[in-house]
Parts: C-alpha cells; structure tokens; sequence
C-alpha cells in the first residue's frame, strides 16, 4: 500500500492467529493501526496514528497529505490511536488495539525507521519528516559536526537551554539561561533509530536525561550517556513556523518550560505533549 513502491518491511499485530501479539525489537516505531471493512462498496478504510508515526515517515505513506489517499484518519486533533481506541488486554496492551471508533479486529503496524531510510536512500528517495519541507536520512537533518542552540519559543531568542556554569556533575540541571555561551550548546547526535541524543559541546559524554523515564513534572538533568530511552529524543519539525518539539523515548513526553517562564534559571520539565503549545516549541539553530 505504498504509494512511491519503496518495499517497507512491516510488523503486525492483531487479534488474528495469523498475526497474535508480541512486539519485536526489530521494529521498534510505532506507525499505526489500520481498520474498516475493504469488502463493501464502497470500501470502508480509516487509519489512526501511532505514537512514532511522525519518525522519518515514509514516502507514499497511507495518508500521508495525499491527494485522494483511499485511508482516512476518523480521529481530529492529533489523531492518535492512543486517544481514541481500545488497547489489548493485559499482558499485550502496548502491543496494539482491540477496538477502534467501533471497529474491531484492528491490525496495528510497526516500522524500523533507520532501516526505511536505508531503502528509501538506495531507491533515491528521501524520508521526509512529519509536515517537514526539508528531507531527513537515517543521521537526520542534524550535522554530526554541528553544535546548536536550542531556544524556547516564548522567549524569542533571549534565552537558550543549557547548563549552568558548564557543570558536568552527573544531575546537573537542565535549565534555559540568558545568552548563548558554549554551555547552552549542544550535539544532536542520531541514535540510529529515528531518535536523537542530546549532548553538551564542553563534555560529549554527558547527555540530557529524563530521571527514570519520569512522567509529568519530572525535572531534566544531566547524566553520563548510557543509551538508555530515558536520554532518547524524537525531534519533530513544524514547517509552517521553524520550530520543534522534542519527545522523550521512555516517556512519550515533550521537554517542557514550566509555565511559560521565560527567566534565566529556570529547569526545564518533562511533560505530555500538547500540539500547539507554545512551552514545548523550540528553535534549534546552527552555531559554532
């Protein structure tokens, strides 16, 4: 079902003996859940998105701002199948959904992002981002030898994330400070795998960290790198104004400026993503 005729490997999950659960560590990006009935005219075909949806999506995707795409996401807002279908029962309810919008037998697809952008590269065909005008590879749109600025909408360019003094003691807070001096400079460094870790100019073996993958209100540090989820990162762009969210692996929660404080000092959060919100939108930029 891909428009461009790029062969994406897939894995499914659903109720069916020919499909059963169990997630695989093979394909570990969650694309989305398909449901509906193609046998009557017409066919009846919805979508909704997985939580990994918006990494390195694939061209031709189902959907995918397509003219006349023949799935439809019945779901407004972010779409999500999170918010709007039933999970499997326990023990494979993070494996995919019993129930969408009334819809049963839901077959959910997962992807491996790095392996996509490997076969779109050899097609000559470029992953693109979530609503993105630019392309991304498997290393992203980030350069290896870049450092960036990473700033918070609200504060318009007055303060940039970092830490403060250059500390590199394990636990360092993760604060947005005045100016733009090396210690609020950091390495975007791909994992591999669609997601990024960020890393500090001054000590690239320290690496911003989510404190046991915490949920709402948890209050970023900084850690000695250990590849954990806790310090992944997905980086989605918005083309329509320049800026980026940035989505914790182990959390599913977006970096986060309390209140919508724009004073120096302040620690920044983890907390659930809200799209829009100008508290979880940043400006990255190139520096030096």
């Amino acid at each position: 079902m891909n428009t461009t005729g790029i062969h994406i490997s897939l894995w499914l999950d659903g109720d069916s003996p020919a499909l059963g659960w169990g997630q695989s560590p093979a394909y570990p990006q969650q694309e989305g859940s398909f449901f509906g009935n193609i046998f009557v005219s017409p066919p009846t075909m919805y979508y909704c998105n997985g939580k990994d949806f918006d990494v390195g999506v694939v061209p031709g995707r189902i959907g995918a701002g397509q003219s006349g795409a023949p799935y439809k996401n019945p779901f407004p807002g972010t779409g999500y199948c999170r918010d709007n279908c039933t999970a499997q029962d326990y023990p494979n309810q993070n494996d995919g959904y019993k129930a969408c919008s009334g819809w049963n037998h839901v077959i959910t697809v997962w992807r491996n992002a790095a392996v996509d952008s490997a076969l779109a590269s050899a097609s000559g065909v470029s992953l693109v981002a979530s609503g993105a005008t630019s392309t991304t590879t498997s290393s992203g749109p980030f350069s290896a030898s870049s450092v960036y600025l990473i700033q918070p909408v609200n504060g318009g360019g007055s303060v940039s994330l970092g830490v403060p003094g250059g500390s590199t003691a394990n636990g360092a807070q993760f604060q947005q400070l005045s100016g733009t001096a090396d210690y609020q400079k950091f390495n975007i460094v791909a994992t591999g795998s669609g997601t990024y870790r960020l890393t500090m100019k001054n000590a690239p073996g320290k690496c911003v960290d989510n404190p046991l993958g915490g949920l709402d209100g948890t209050r970023l540090q900084m850690w000695d790198c250990s590849g954990a989820s806790n310090q992944d990162w997905t980086i989605t762009p918005d083309s329509q104004s320049g800026v980026y969210t940035i989505k914790n692996s182990s959390s599913a929660r977006c970096i986060d400026e309390p209140a919508g404080s724009t004073g120096s000092g302040l620690q920044m959060q983890i907390y659930s993503c809200a799209a829009g919100n100008n508290n979880q939108r940043f400006y990255i930029k190139a520096s030096s």
